[in-house]
């Protein structure tokens, strides 16, 4: 019996949670531009990264910023190919307009 190593898929909602932090930990913001001291970026990046532990266990699994990125990417652009399988369901719905946006 061959047995393979399947990624468990990621909800929309917790993808999304994902691609903002992923945003808040950009240099950009996470450094407010440069205006932060060492100190306040690092508490900053440290409470952050401690949030994305918190998505990662509830997505079961470990997701890298790459990933994140891929997924927003594929889901913001339908000529774009989604970049992994366990996320095709989720992009064939996002490019139909089959899924409802929670506000």
């Amino acid at each position: 019996m061959r047995t393979t190593n399947a990624i468990p898929p990621i909800s929309a909602e917790l993808l999304r949670k994902f691609v903002d932090l992923a945003t808040r930990l950009s240099p950009e913001w996470l450094t407010c531009d440069g205006e932060l001291s060492r100190r306040e970026i690092k508490r900053r990046r440290a409470r952050l990264q401690r949030q994305w532990r918190a998505l990662e266990r509830q997505a079961g699994r470990t997701v890298t910023e790459d990933e994140v990125w891929a997924w927003k990417d594929a889901c913001c652009n339908p000529r774009a190919v989604p970049p992994d399988a366990h996320l095709e369901q989720d992009y064939e719905d996002r490019v139909s307009g089959n899924t409802e946006v929670d506000e």
